[in-house]
């Protein structure tokens, strides 16, 4: 195999991540493996991925005008404009979490268990060494009741088709400042779309 084309440890990672969001951009890459190095390092190993077709990679901009590029798997057509920012914003929180340096065991973006349609199901390891479930939800308009109340039923839903021996948690990431609702079944964990504490909302 010629030298130039070869993969290094961390671009398989990358690659990991790319197909597991199935869209992500260059910040998000960037903050998850290339962290306290010159943002250079990850341009120029996207670059590479997508110069020898390991990755499709799209130009985009966001609402404050900013540029950039988002990454998606070769197997996948361009993401929807309609849905990228909520599709971006979802790929963000899993970044985050490997920013952390959380464990992250499966992330399954919109994940479908029962009539209900998560934004994400994600399943990671505390330090403790115990294994953690939650499904995430981006609301970024209209009611935080449009992605909670789905969930009513979610006990018997996972009684009935998974083999799970915790509950996991419903982490909703919204700015939007109506009235949190909480459920008698499932713990509700909210934050807003900065992360600044993820810890906090994971464990």
């Amino acid at each position: 195999m010629d030298l130039n084309k070869r993969l290094q440890p961390r671009d398989s990672q990358v690659l990991k991540f790319i197909e597991d969001t199935k869209v992500t951009n260059s910040n998000q890459i960037g903050k998850a493996f290339f962290k306290n190095l010159h943002p250079t390092v990850c341009m120029r190993r996207l670059k590479f991925l997508h110069e020898y077709s390991y990755v499709n990679r799209s130009r985009y901009k966001e609402g404050n005008g900013y540029t950039g590029y988002i990454y998606y798997p070769t197997d996948t057509k361009k993401p929807s404009k309609k849905i990228l920012t909520h599709n971006l914003m979802v790929s963000d929180f899993y970044a985050t979490m490997l920013e952390a340096q959380i464990e992250v065991l499966s992330f399954k973006p919109t994940y479908m268990i029962g009539n209900i349609i998560a934004d994400a199901y994600i399943k990671y390891k505390g330090n403790d060494g115990v294994i953690r479930r939650a499904f995430l939800e981006v609301q970024r308009s209209g009611k935080i009741s449009d992605c909670v109340l789905k969930y009513k039923d979610i006990k018997s839903v996972i009684m009935k088709e998974k083999n799970w021996n915790t509950m996991p948690r419903l982490i909703v990431m919204t700015d939007l400042k109506d009235e949190k609702i909480t459920l008698r079944h499932i713990n509700i964990i909210y934050c807003n779309t900065e992360l600044k504490n993820i810890r906090g909302v994971l464990f």
